[in-house]
C-alpha cells in the first residue's frame, strides 16, 4: 500500500536500495553538491541517469549547482537537461520507483540541518511509469564537461546589476 513520507524517509529508504543497485535514474528540476556527495557515498558500480533542469537562472540563484552536475559528469554518470522539468523521481533499477517533492538537493533530502518538509511516495512501477520515465530520459539533452565550461563561462558574465535578465534557456550554441 503507498502511503505519504518524509524526505528523511525517502532518503532512508534510498540508503538501502542505492548501494546493491545495476540502474538508478534520478529526475529533478535542481541538484546540489551534498546531494551529490551523499550519492557518491553510496554508489558503487551503478550506471546512473541523472536529469535536471539547469537553466542559467537555476545556477545563478544557487537552485543547482554547476559544480555538482560537473562532478556527476566527472564520475561518469549519464547526466541531461530538459529546461521545463519540474517532475523529481527516483528509480531504483526497474523495480523501485519514488515521486514527490524533494528534489535531488541538501535540502530537498533533508542531507542538511535546515531541509525542506517534502512528500514523497512509492509509485508500483508499472509499464506506463517505467515509460514515461524511459520519454524523460529519452528527450533529454546530454551534457558534457565541455557544455559545462561553456555554461559556466555564460553565468560568470553576469554581474548583480543584470540579474533580473537572466534566461531561462542557454544559447543555441550550447
Amino acid at each position: 500500500m503507498n502511503h505519504l513520507m518524509t524526505s528523511q524517509e525517502l532518503t532512508a529508504t534510498l540508503e538501502v536500495y542505492i548501494p546493491s543497485c545495476n540502474n538508478l535514474n534520478i529526475i529533478s528540476a535542481f541538484v546540489s553538491k551534498p546531494a551529490v556527495s551523499w550519492l557518491e557515498g553510496l554508489i558503487d558500480s551503478s550506471f546512473v541517469s541523472i536529469v535536471g533542469r539547469f537553466s542559467p537562472k537555476d545556477f545563478i540563484e544557487g537552485a543547482s549547482s554547476i559544480d555538482a552536475v560537473r562532478q556527476c559528469i566527472l564520475s561518469g554518470y549519464k547526466v541531461k537537461c530538459l529546461p521545463n522539468l519540474h517532475a523529481k523521481i527516483y528509480q531504483v533499477d526497474e523495480d523501485l520507483i519514488f515521486t514527490g517533492s524533494a528534489n535531488m538537493t541538501g535540502k530537498g533530502l533533508a542531507l542538511v540541518n535546515e531541509g525542506n518538509l517534502e512528500a514523497c511516495t512509492k509509485v508500483t512501477p508499472s509499464d506506463s511509469s517505467k515509460d514515461f520515465i524511459k520519454r524523460i530520459i529519452n528527450v533529454s539533452v546530454s551534457l558534457t564537461i565541455e557544455m559545462i565550461d561553456q555554461m559556466q563561462e555564460i553565468i560568470d558574465d553576469f554581474s548583480e546589476s543584470n540579474l533580473l535578465d537572466i534566461p531561462n534557456v542557454w544559447p543555441e550554441h550550447i
